[in-house]
């Protein structure tokens, strides 16, 4: 599993991009408000002072405003903040180019919305493919078997990364709209983007015949106007588990290769999603002898530091004699405190070249009872 560092709202690049995307200041001042509210309850959001909001946070705060009518708690607020409340009555105005436009607060968020998911497309753009050579042991895995990657990045890095060295990539789209199935080649990259990318395009087939109207994942470079559709992604921090597009069957297909599975290597993850989180721990309990990677510089070193799902793993993958971290007896779970950059070529080669410590521990484990001889790590 490979995730990138958060993206972060800088209020400049907003303004500017949101500007130009309107043709007046409209979007920026929601999105500056927005983004001010999130800050002002930092400790709520696990921000640091000074620091500004995760842009998942935004979006996703952006989302229910603009939604938030249909909330199930809408009865109960009695009143909306100042900024949010409708005038009652249609409230149209133009853009710079004549094009009407809702004034309406909803109308200003749900433009916002597009706005922003549309800036990740050139926020996520990679312009030098040499920059994720780092990645190329991970890709080659790929050369004469296939190898599993679920990512909750939006980028085209594994994709990129993969086209670079030569080695097919699938993302097992390609007979999903007919069919709603996926499908995977037999050698290669098996890419499952749990979370979407900015590569797909959110389109809608109508009713046909027999059929019934259905959304539509729409890939470049297949099409040419996918800049013209709002990226296919699944934004926010809570409510993940969508049930449009292909994003459940990416999770049942996840859930699937893990079963086959006695290593799993997390690369950067902070365990910030629960429907993914509830994936590990049932296939954590599953079997005893499966056993974690967790790669990351941040992890914390001690339980007392931890989150709650970080302090589960650390007190119950482990079992120590006393609290201190040099007493850990047995692990299941074993950490990497670098950047994934310098951790991948070692942990991707197999356990001959990494630490002499965590090449014995690897190879001390034994499969658990029931797992196939060719479980994967």
């Amino acid at each position: 599993m490979i995730t990138t560092p958060n993206l972060s709202v800088k209020p400049d690049q907003a303004q500017r991009e949101t500007s130009e995307a309107s043709g007046d200041s409209r979007l920026f001042d929601m999105l500056t408000h927005v983004v001010e509210v999130i800050s002002s309850n930092g400790e709520k959001y696990g921000l640091k002072e000074g620091s500004v909001p995760d842009i998942e946070v935004v979006v996703g705060a952006v989302q229910m405003l603009a939604e938030r009518d249909r909330l199930e708690l809408a009865p109960f607020v009695d009143e909306w903040e100042p900024l949010l409340v409708e005038s009652g009555g249609p409230q149209l105005g133009y853009a710079a180019d004549g094009t009407p436009i809702d004034l309406s607060p909803t109308g200003v968020l749900k433009d916002l919305l597009n706005a922003v998911t549309g800036l990740l497309r050139k926020l996520l753009a990679v312009s030098n493919g040499e920059s994720l050579d780092y990645l190329a042991p991970l890709v080659e895995l790929g050369s004469d078997d296939l190898v599993s990657i679920a990512t909750l990045n939006y980028d085209r890095t594994i994709e990129i990364s993969s086209d670079r060295f030569g080695i097919p990539c699938s993302e097992g789209l390609d007979t999903w709209n007919e069919e709603s199935e996926l499908t995977w080649a037999e050698a290669g990259v098996k890419l499952m983007k749990l979370h979407g990318s900015i590569t797909w395009g959110r389109d809608y087939k109508l009713a046909t015949g027999l059929n019934m109207g259905q959304e539509q994942v729409t890939r470049s470079p297949e099409s040419p106007t996918i800049e013209e559709l709002p990226p296919f992604v699944v934004f926010g921090t809570a409510q993940k588990l969508r049930p449009e597009g292909p994003f459940l069957d990416l999770r049942a297909e996840f859930i699937n290769d893990l079963r086959d599975c006695a290593h799993l290597v997390v690369i950067g993850y902070g365990f910030g999603d629960e429907h993914v989180n509830v994936i590990i721990r049932r296939w954590l309990n599953a079997d005893k002898r499966r056993v974690l990677t967790i790669v990351d510089p941040y992890f914390p070193d001690t339980w007392i530091t931890a989150a709650p799902f970080e302090f589960e793993m650390i007190t119950g993958l482990q079992y120590q004699a006393t609290a201190l971290i040099q007493d850990i007896r047995e692990s299941r779970l074993s950490v990497i405190r670098e950047p994934g950059k310098y951790a991948i070529p070692r942990v991707c080669k197999g356990s001959a070249a990494l630490d002499e410590e965590l090449a014995a521990w690897l190879a001390s484990r034994p499969r658990g009872e029931g797992l196939p001889e060719n479980a994967r790590h």
